[in-house]
Order: structure tokens, then C-alpha cells, then sequence
């Protein structure tokens, strides 16, 4: 109903709405407001021309004006620019209209489901139905309500709490926009009329929005199942406490990647236990926290927030002349010698904060470690861990303090430099240990023999890896000592047995950083495959079971297909067979790629190919292969590629076909 007319000479591209303006991904520029990525030319003289008067046409035109008026025209030419343009589908006409629920619409083609999500996203509309499966397309900023009843009101707005949740006890869902609040109120119907657990599971990539995702569900449970006399008498109520939790589990789990600021490094749990219709308490488990970014942050990464926010903090006491963190203060004064502070981060004094490749970043936009540790600090008091304050900032600080140590030596034996005793003193003290045996168990392997035991020397290399080894042992198990502990102070012994819950997971979200993707990318994208697999399971063969219920024909059966991702779970699992092999060899093989040849990985899980590449994308390995059929490689579904280049290989993943570097593998996955 719309066409954008303006110069002849100005050749176009026809895509998707029989037209030619483009919608894409867009980021946020200086003044604030969202533009397309893409790199395309500005049509000079270009207008827009209403063609049809009906009401749709009507409210569509409305829309094409905002977006012009708001984004200043942003066309697409057909010329060639410093990027070739990036030219999409075209959908089928039916989708073109509005659909909140995707069902709805007559075609399921990848083109028409794009156009949709992406349409209403510029629209403000970021939530999009597939079912009673929600889509969310992260703003990256705050948003109201773009249309309903609560047009103009924060998306987050406590009266629409209310209503949501009524809408779910009368089964009137459907009624209302899409949003979290409407599967967060079924969750809890469910729960609370039904008497069976409920899980809402929180899947995406990385910077998705799961975290800010997960915060939302938690805040309808307890605005509609808070207790009326929680807290009135100068106690914490339960859904106080699980708010306290929340910056605690992010200062110590959280950190900055290349794609988000605040980005989950581990996988989060938590049941909100329901009793008659009530919150009773709260259960949280921590599943595969990041090891390895303790000592290793990637390129444009920060290490977890906490470190950050503890050398800020005793900065800041110390600029101000304040005594009220003395205890925290003391951790990092120089009466062993130490030669430097904490506080002097910013001037390289904490190893652990230097990247492996680029320039350290010690501020995460958007996350503010001088508010978020007044938070933890509040928080760990309100939680109950008010009496483990001092051990708990102890060892955060004892973490830091391994970093600076130095080892002098050769292939064959090592010892601490000179300069770096007095830093292994202070962290025997820090962890309240002897400190010849922390010096002794950094530059010597222990071997014990029936009842007797022997000390052997080290190389250089070796004792390194043995402080690393430790940082990484002494934080991960306080992170789960914490996170434990917060769970013993949300509910009572056996009330996860006694009640009903609604569980929320919230795990860190499938990463592909283009050439920078190492171990800690593949043990993520292998906990989302493990994920994907089991949506596989839940949603496409229990509706392949209804449908033989139902009766349908075998032969229509026969035609039901889904992405597989089975092939790619055993390769990663052949992977890390692999890996842990040469992780215990000494030394560690340098040539990962022929431990993998030797390992029949290649040959069971990858494409056999000379020339032919593979595509790019693929919506399951097994389509890949069948469409690569006489390209050059094998029919038959397989999830692995080496790379072009010695030092990179390539696993079909669900969500595409990611490149990964064979560099510090093995060591990454060595905790010894």
C-alpha cells in the first residue's frame, strides 16, 4: 500500500513489503536514538507515497512516517557502498500484517518470521509469540508498553502485573499483548491451581537479555505472591532477601565480554518455592561458573565485577580519608612489602586484569562498581552473610594478590623471585595458612606413595600453572560456597521437598565472537546445545506423539522434520575426550589439530572436503550435508570442519557454524 518514489537515476533494490525501505538490526548512536547497522546511501529527494486508503493501509502508513521522521530516511540504493548491502526475502503477502502470535501466520518461511520479529521491534513492540513460546528482542533500552491497555506505561509497570495475572486465572491470555509477565502468570496459575512444578527456561546468545529477563519473572512472583505481613515486624521478608541476592550473583559471577557488559559467566537455577499461593522461600544452584577468565580475560574483557569493585572501593576510602571499610582496606595495605596496592589497579598493579591480547579495561559501561558494591555490601548483610564478610573479601583479595606472583627457573626446576615472597606471605596469611607450605606447593609436584610422601621440583612453566590453578580453585569454590550459603538463607531445610515451585533458568547465552572464540566459547555453546537438544525433546517429539494420538496419516508423518543436534553434542563430547587427554600429557602437545586427527574425531564428525568450504549458515548439520551433496563433501550429517589455517577449526553448531582457535586449549582445561 506504500512506495517510495524520488530521483530515476537512483537504481532500487526490490525486498520484502513490496517496497524498499529497510529494516535491520540497529545500535544506538551519540544523541540516543536507534539506527540500522547496515552501511547504506541516503536517497536525496526521496518521499514516501500513500497509495491505498483502507485502515490498515492507514495505520501502516502512520508507522512508515514515525520511522522516516525518526531515522531520517535511511534507504537502501543498490549502490554499492563501503559494505555490499544486505539484501533479505521476500516474505509472503499475509505477513506483511501485524502478528503478535507467529502461528497466525499463513507461512512459516525464515523470511516471514524475520520480517515479523523485526517490524515489531521497530514498532517498540519487543515481545512476539511463537505459541505459548515467547520471543524477546532485546532494546538495550527501557521501554513502556507500545499498545493495549497499558500504552505508555513502563514495561515493567506493577499494574500490569495484576492484570496479567488475572488474565491467566481466567484463561484470557490471549487477550492481552505479549509479554514475560503472561508466561510468568501461567508459570504461577499453574503452580498454584495445579499443585506441579513449573520451569521457565531462559535460552538466547550472549547480550540477548536473559539476565534483565530473569529479574522481571522474579519481580511478577513476588509482587503477586508476596505475603501481606512479611516484614512488618523489622524483619526482611523472603522476597526482600531474593532481591538482595540478585547483585551479589552478579558482582561475583558477572563480567564484560566483547558482546555484553554484563554478561552471565555461569549458569543459574533458582526455584521460588510456593506455598498456597505464597512465596515460602527460594532455592538457587550454580551450574559451570568460568574458571578460567580468573586468570585469563579475553580481548576487550574485564575479569568478574567483584575484583573491579573491591579495588575501587578501597581507592575510593582512601581518596576520602574514611575508616569505614578498614577491615576491607587492610586487605590490600602494603605492611608485608608488597611494593603496591589494590588500589593502584588502574596502574597495572593486578596481573589478573591484563587480557591475553589487547589493553585491560577497567570500567564496564553501564554497570557501576561503586554503587553495585554499596549493594553487596548491603546485600551481604541482609542475607545472613553479614559474619562472613571479612573470610569471604579475604580470599577475592588473596585471588588478586596470586596473580602478582613471580617464578624464577628453568625446564626442570623453579622457585618464587625474590620480589614476590613477601606476596606469597601475604596470601598465606589472607587464606590463614603456613606460608612455606603455600611457597612449597606452588613450585613442587607432591607424590605419595603407600604412606609415604615426596616433593619433586617443578619446571617454570609448571609452577605457573600451578597459581593459576589455585586462583581458579580457591574462586570457583567461593563462588559456590556463596552462592550455597544464600540458598540456606532463602528457605528451611526440606521446604524444597515440602512445597511446589515455579524454577527459573537463567544460563549464559550462546557466544560466537567471530576469530576470538577458545575454550570457554566452546563449553558454553556446548551447555546451550545441551539446552537445544532438550527443547528438541520437550516441544517437537512430544508434538510428533500427539499427532500419532491424534491420528495422522504416517505418510505426513513421515514429512515432520526438526533441526537435529545430536551429531553436534557427540562431537564436542569427542572434544573434550580429546582435550582432557592433552591436558594430562607433560608436556602438553603443542599440535592440537593431529591429536584431534588421531582421535578419529575428524573423520567420524567432519566434512570430507578439498576445496568445497561448507555453507556458512545452516539450519541443522544434517541439512547442510544434504544440500552440499556432490560440493564435495559427505551426505550424511557431520558437525566438525578444520579450518584453512592450522590454528582454527570449525563445529556446526544449532545456531550456525562458528570458528574456534586451537590456542591454549588444553591449558584452559587444565585445573591441576
Amino acid at each position: 500500500p506504500i512506495k517510495l518514489v524520488g530521483k530515476a537515476s537512483c537504481k532500487r533494490r526490490q525486498f520484502e513489503y513490496g517496497g524498499y525501505i529497510v529494516s535491520c538490526p540497529a545500535e544506538k548512536d551519540g544523541t540516543g536514538r536507534y539506527r540500522p547497522v547496515e552501511d547504506f546511501s541516503h536517497l536525496n529527494g526521496a518521499r514516501l507515497e500513500q497509495m491505498d486508503q483502507d485502515p490498515e493501509s492507514q495505520e501502516e502508513w502512520k508507522w512508515f512516517q514515525e520511522f522516516f521522521s525518526q531515522y531520517g530516511g535511511v534507504l537502501q540504493t543498490g549502490r554499492r557502498t563501503s559494505q555490499n548491502p544486505v539484501e533479505v526475502g521476500t516474505c509472503h503477502p499475509g505477513a506483511l500484517r501485524d502478528r503478535p502470535n507467529l502461528c497466525d501466520l499463513e507461512s512459516l518461511e525464515e523470511e516471514d518470521i524475520l520480517y515479523q520479529i523485526r517490524s515489531r521491534y521497530y514498532k517498540d513492540k519487543i515481545y512476539t509469540w511463537i505459541g505459548h513460546i515467547l520471543v524477546a528482542a532485546n532494546p538495550y533500552r527501557d521501554l513502556d508498553f507500545a499498545e493495549g491497555e497499558f500504552r505508555g506505561r513502563p514495561l515493567s509497570d506493577e499494574d500490569s502485573i495484576e492484570r496479567y495475572l488475572k488474565a491467566s486465572e481466567e484463561g484470557a491470555l490471549d487477550g492481552l499483548v505479549p509479554h514475560i509477565f503472561a508466561v510468568s502468570a501461567r508459570a504461577y496459575t499453574q503452580c498454584k491451581a495445579g499443585g506441579e512444578n513449573q520451569a521457565v527456561v531462559i535460552s538466547g546468545e550472549s547480550g540477548s537479555g536473559k539476565t534483565v529477563t530473569t529479574k522481571l519473572v522474579l519481580k511478577f512472583l513476588q509482587t503477586v505472591s508476596s505475603s501481606d505481613s512479611a516484614g512488618s515486624k523489622g524483619k526482611i521478608s523472603i522476597e526482600q532477601k531474593i532481591e538482595y541476592t540478585n547483585p551479589i550473583l552478579e558482582s561475583f559471577g558477572n563480567a564484560k565480554t566483547l558482546r555484553n557488559n554484563n554478561s552471565s559467566r555461569f549458569g543459574k537455577w533458582m526455584e521460588i518455592l510456593i506455598n498456597n499461593g505464597r512465596i515460602a522461600g527460594a532455592n538457587i544452584e550454580q551450574y559451570l561458573l568460568e574458571k578460567s577468565r580468573v586468570v585469563a580475560p579475553g580481548l576487550g574483557e574485564r575479569n568478574y565485577h567483584i575484583f573491579y569493585m573491591v579495588c575501587d572501593h578501597i581507592q575510593r576510602m582512601r581518596d576520602a580519608g574514611s575508616s569505614a571499610t578498614d577491615w576491607l582496606s587492610n586487605l590490600a595495605d602494603d605492611e608485608d612489602g608488597l611494593g603496591y596496592t589494590l588500589a593502584d589497579f588502574r596502574r597495572g598493579t593486578v596481573q589478573y586484569f591484563m587480557p591475553t591480547k589487547g589493553k585491560p579495561h577497567f570500567v564496564s559501561p553501564g554497570w557501576n562498581d561503586t554503587k553495585m558494591m554499596g549493594k553487596v555490601l548491603e546485600g551481604v548483610d541482609a542475607t545472613g552473610l553479614g559474619e562472613f564478610k571479612g573470610p569471604i573479601f579475604r580470599v577475592v583479595a588473596c585471588v588478586m594478590h596470586l596473580g602478582n606472583i613471580r617464578f624464577v627457573g628453568d625446564a626442570d626446576q623453579s622457585e618464587v623471585a625474590e620480589e614476590s615472597k613477601s606476596i606469597v606471605r601475604h596470601c598465606a596469611k589472607l587464606l590463614d595458612t603456613d606460608a612455606e607450605e603455600l611457597h612449597r606447593s606452588l613450585t613442587k609436584n607432591v607424590f605419595q606413595v603407600a604412606n609415604e610422601t615426596s616433593w619433586k621440583n617443578q619446571s617454570l612453566i609448571n609452577s605457573e600453572r600451578s597459581r593459576d590453578a589455585l586462583a581458579k580453585h580457591l574462586y570457583h569454590k567461593l563462588f559456590g560456597w556463596i552462592v550455597s550459603k544464600l540458598s540456606k538463607s532463602l528457605h528451611n531445610e526440606g521446604d524444597e521437598l515440602r512445597y511446589r515451585h515455579v524454577g527459573v533458568l537463567d544460563i549464559f547465552g550462546f557466544e560466537d565472537f567471530g576469530n576470538e572464540n577458545y575454550f570457554e566459547q566452546l563449553c558454553i555453546n556446548y551447555a546451550n546445545e545441551k539446552l537445544q537438544a532438550n527443547f528438541n525433546t520437550h516441544i517437537f517429539d512430544e508434538e510428533k506423539k500427539t499427532y500419532i494420538e491424534e491420528g495422522i496419516p504416517k505418510d505426513i508423518l513421515d514429512e515432520f522434520s526438526y533441526p537435529e543436534n545430536k551429531e553436534t553434542l557427540l562431537c564436542i563430547e569427542a572434544i573434550a575426550v580429546a582435550l582432557n587427554e592433552a591436558s594430562n600429557m607433560v608436556p602438553m602437545p603443542k599440535d592440537l589439530k593431529a591429536k584431534f586427527v588421531n582421535r578419529g574425531i575428524v573423520k567420524k564428525f567432519g566434512f570430507g572436503f578439498e576445496k568445497a568450504r561448507g555453507p556458512p549458515k545452516r539450519k541443522s548439520v544434517a541439512k547442510a550435508s544434504a544440500e552440499g551433496k556432490g560440493k564435495g563433501y559427505r551426505a550424511e550429517g557431520k558437525a566438525f570442519e578444520n579450518g584453512k589455517f592450522p590454528g582454527n577449526f570449525f563445529v556446526y553448531h544449532y545456531a550456525g557454524r562458528i570458528q574456534y582457535q586451537y590456542k591454549d586449549m588444553a591449558e584452559r582445561n587444565n585445573d591441576k
